[in-house]
């Protein structure tokens, strides 16, 4: 939920139903992405970002799944993930709420490392441009990388992730606009961003990326008028061998 907090509904009846409340002192933060897991009690990751209301920090929220049916929902294992770097552009006390900490944990993706099957989840920074990579099993930090390029990418402002199938090396994402239309336009950095999707390939150990200015798909005006990707999800394949086929 904005501000914190989360919600579990059952939609199995005919009228949905909420079944359990968290409360922001609980979950923490502004929430936004989430990532399903197929196996382990684990079966869920939620985030919440630090550009809320509240000024906290920016949290993954890994949720046990193993008997919702019976009523079961334990609180959430919470990891902070912390500031990583300050972008003195960023001029924090223009903001309604004062000095929000740097980050703003927003899409999460789960990639599978292909040669010994470790779970590592990705987490979009929307704020300090970069990708943060933890391990599932540990649910530690093991990676950050900045997505910025001062050619081409000064300021993506990475939003929401799709990890592309077929061997999940390629993973999309929606790079917000310089008029958005919710949440980030209280900061002055917006006439350096970039709108549209970016799309990177992902090495083998789920643990580093690599894209060039091809792989930028640019949504710009006068054919966007207000151009500010958000959602992004996977529609399409090309073929097996190297998926890019996504829309935002």
């Amino acid at each position: 939920m904005s501000q914190g907090g989360l919600l579990v509904v059952d939609v199995t009846k005919d009228e949905f139903k909420i079944v359990k409340v968290y409360s922001r002192s609980v979950v923490q933060g502004d929430g936004c992405g989430g990532s399903r897991r197929y196996s382990g009690d684990f079966g869920m990751v939620t985030n919440g970002a630090s550009t809320g209301k509240y000024r906290v920090g920016d949290y993954l929220y890994f949720h046990n799944t193993s008997a919702p049916c019976e009523g079961y929902f334990p609180d959430p294992v919470e990891l902070e993930i912390p500031k990583w770097k300050k972008d003195a552009d960023l001029d924090y006390d223009s903001t309604p709420y004062g000095n929000v900490p740097l980050g703003d944990t927003h899409g999460t993706a789960l990639c599978v490392n292909r040669d010994t099957g470790e779970e590592i989840l990705l987490t979009t920074m929307r704020l300090s441009n970069e990708i943060v990579f933890v391990n599932v099993s540990s649910q530690k930090i093991v990676q950050r990388k900045s997505l910025a390029r001062s050619d081409f990418l000064p300021n993506p402002t990475p939003d929401l992730l799709s990890l592309i199938a077929y061997g999940g090396d390629v993973m999309c994402m929606s790079l917000r606009g310089g008029i958005p239309l919710s949440a980030i336009g209280k900061f002055k950095d917006t006439y350096r961003r970039t709108p549209g999707m970016l799309c990177v390939r992902l090495t083998r150990d789920c643990l580093d990326f690599d894209f060039d200015q091809n792989d930028f798909y640019p949504t710009t005006e006068p054919l966007y008028p207000t151009p500010d990707p958000h959602a992004i999800f996977q529609v399409c394949y090309r073929n097996k061998e190297k998926s890019t086929g996504a829309e935002s």
